[in-house]
Parts: C-alpha cells; sequence; structure tokens
C-alpha cells in the first residue's frame, strides 16, 4: 500500500457528513484492498505443495493472512459505522452498535483497571462472539450483557477486591 493509499485510508471514516454515495465509495474501497490481500494470499500458497522448501513460502502466506485478518476488521469496522452514519433504521443493530450501547454501563459499574479490563474484553467478545460464532450462547449473553455470565462474575469478583484495596 503506497503512502498515498494509507493517506487516503486514513481519512475513511464515515462521520455523517459525506453523502450515502461518498461513504459507499469509502466502504468499496476498503473492501477492494481486503479483496487484493486475500488474493495476495491465495498466490503465495499456490507452490507450497511443490516446494521443496516451504518455509518462505509459509512465512508469506503467513504474512499476507496477518495483514488480510486486520484488513478484515477495519472493512467490518468501517462498514458498521457507515451503516450507523447513513441508516439509523437498520433492521437488527451491528456489532459494533452492540458494544456501543454497553460500553457506558461498563464504564458506570466498574473503576480503575477493573473497568479498563471490561472494555478490553467487550472488544474481544465483539470479535469472538459477534463476528466469529455469532449463532452460540456466548454470542447471547454479549448480545444481552455484553461480556459472557463467566466474564461478569469474575470481574465483580475483581470489582470487589479492587474496592477494598483501594479503601486500605
Amino acid at each position: 500500500m503506497s503512502d498515498q493509499d494509507r493517506s487516503r485510508d486514513s481519512n475513511d471514516h464515515p462521520s455523517g457528513l459525506d453523502g450515502p454515495q461518498e461513504t459507499a465509495a469509502r466502504v468499496q474501497r476498503r473492501v477492494a484492498a481486503v479483496n487484493a490481500t486475500a488474493s495476495r494470499a491465495v498466490d503465495e500458497s499456490i507452490n507450497l505443495t511443490d516446494a521443496q522448501y516451504p518455509a518462505s513460502s509459509l512465512s508469506n502466506t503467513h504474512s499476507e493472512l496477518r495483514k488480510l485478518m486486520g484488513q478484515t476488521q477495519q472493512a467490518l469496522s468501517q462498514t458498521e459505522r457507515a451503516i450507523a452514519a447513513t441508516d439509523s433504521e437498520y433492521g437488527e443493530p451491528t456489532p459494533r452498535q452492540i458494544t456501543d450501547d454497553h460500553a457506558g454501563r461498563l464504564r458506570e459499574t466498574y473503576d480503575g483497571p477493573v473497568r479498563n479490563l471490561a472494555l478490553m474484553l467487550l472488544e474481544f467478545n465483539r470479535r469472538k462472539w459477534l463476528y466469529e460464532s455469532p449463532e452460540t450462547r456466548g454470542a447471547q449473553e454479549v448480545e444481552r450483557h455484553g461480556l459472557t455470565a463467566n466474564q461478569r462474575e469474575w470481574l465483580n469478583d475483581l470489582r470487589d477486591a479492587w474496592r477494598a484495596y483501594d479503601v486500605e
């Protein structure tokens, strides 16, 4: 990716100020970049079974797949922001909207480092449950509460321990 592409992509955040066509064009460019990276990963892996020493090809494939994962997460995030910016009446809430709704409540519920941990878990849960495993019990709990039952229990125990420590 060139510096010009990076500069253009760094401004690809639908803010609601752009029209729907500009927002859609930004999302389209982001998805095209994901597709190009996926194509490079496939190209790198084509001759893996024929290579006498596949370590270099495996390393290159791995590198492209890591880039692909990051670009896919960026594309998902940008698409969700675009949906929110262009259509507030969109049928069902996106994973980003779900976690954004829970973030405020978690900020009020937890203090200090426990708050930071809760917000990190919330972001992890968006990726793990709402993107990767949306039809599971864990995803249902994250949609409802932002955290799984085990996470809520552990965070509540940590919160109580933090409050006891903070008072001393």
